[in-house]
């Protein structure tokens, strides 16, 4: 019976013991596996961490746009054209001394119910202009009267041009100034010829032109005299419906007298187109 006990005993302390050593086993598998499982883990984050660091970092917008030029903005290289030279202007014409050359022929005369004040005048100069005309009528003692004025267009040289003027009183003296300046239109009165006819009461006339531009605003002036005595005047424009007349074309018209006469003086006087 003794011997009985013992061999359980003792078989009882072998399972035990291998119980334990099993427990043992068992324990250190597991922690060799949870050694390995947290060595893995650091291996894994190790490699993400790599993996992260070995990607390109994204560029932000602010950088990207602050990398390149504005839209609207750049550089380029070129070279700036030769400004155009402005034209030399032409030099403002001197009439100094012109007026000096500017003949004066005075005339007056009185009809039944009008006084009239004539003066003829030569362009003895050289140059064409235009011609502002003052003239201050005075009375026999000095006394101003009246003050008469025109503007002559294109006052061509070596041609004569009659002023006519109403007046309220005949002057017994006068004062003229004569002011030449630059024209903008062309001189046509040596172009302009004319065929007269004359009868008791009246002259008639036939212009041409024989320029080569319009003669525009033709005018006609006729001074009838009776022996040296002036004792009329009219004066009528020669011009078509364009108001002028054109190149090698004619107009007719008639100038009338009031008074008997013996003698007229006829004279012509237009302009050219206007050259800016």
């Amino acid at each position: 019976m003794s011997a009985i006990v013992d061999k359980w005993l003792f078989v009882c302390y072998n399972e035990r013991k291998e119980s334990k050593g099993r427990e043992s086993q068992m324990k250190k598998i597991c922690s060799t596996m949870l050694t390995l499982l947290l060595c893995l883990s650091l291996v894994g984050c190790t490699v993400s961490t790599s993996t992260s660091s070995s990607q390109p970092e994204p560029v932000s917008q602010t950088s990207l746009e602050s990398s390149q030029p504005a839209g609207n903005t750049g550089t380029a290289t070129f070279s700036l054209p030769e400004p155009t030279p402005e034209p030399t202007p032409e030099p403002t014409p001197s009439f100094d001394g012109v007026a000096e050359k500017i003949a004066v022929e005075e005339y007056s005369y009185q009809t039944t119910y009008y006084s009239y004040y004539v003066m003829i005048l030569s362009n003895n100069s050289e140059s064409d202009f235009d011609l502002d005309v003052e003239v201050t009528l005075r009375d026999e003692a000095g006394n101003m009267v009246g003050v008469e004025s025109s503007m002559i267009y294109a006052f061509q040289h070596g041609t004569q041009i009659p002023l006519i003027f109403s007046v309220d009183n005949l002057p017994a003296s006068t004062d003229i100034k004569l002011t030449p300046s630059e024209s903008i239109y062309p001189a046509v009165d040596a172009d302009l010829s004319f065929e007269l006819a004359a009868t008791e009461s009246k002259a008639i006339l036939s212009v041409t032109n024989n320029g080569t531009i319009p003669a525009q605003f033709v005018e006609g002036y006729a001074l009838f005299f009776l022996g040296d005595t002036l004792v009329d005047t009219d004066r009528t424009y020669f011009v078509d419906a364009n108001s002028e007349i054109a190149p090698g074309d004619s107009n007719n018209n008639e100038l009338n007298a009031n008074a008997a006469f013996d003698s007229v003086k006829v004279y012509l006087h237009g302009r050219g187109p206007a050259e800016f």
